[in-house]
């Protein structure tokens, strides 16, 4: 089962003055193209999506709300968004970390 990708073309992925790639929430990270990491626009394991349900019912309508999570992240420094696990990369890192 392939699942789909969402990613943004144009303008890039960024992350916000002075932050990097693994602050962006919520994306799968593309450690060698990091401007092209994926939105995460939904629990895998959470059976949010399957491949007999519409791409347009579901991944357009979430990509539209990331899209203005990521904006407004940008903008005030907060994701509004729901999500499930760590919000970003580093703290998925930081968490493993303070694990061992």
């Amino acid at each position: 089962l392939k699942r789909p990708e969402v990613f943004m073309l144009a303008p890039k992925m960024r992350p916000r003055d002075g932050m990097a790639f693994i602050d962006i929430p919520h994306i799968h990270l593309d450690p060698d193209k990091p401007e092209l990491s994926s939105m995460c626009l939904y629990d895998p394991d959470g059976g949010e999506w399957n491949d007999t349900i519409f791409l347009a019912d579901t991944v357009i309508p979430w990509a539209a709300e990331w899209l203005m999570h990521y904006e407004h992240w940008h903008l005030f420094g907060e994701w509004i968004g729901s999500g499930v696990g760590p919000e970003t990369i580093r703290e998925m890192l930081d968490a493993t970390i303070a694990a061992k």
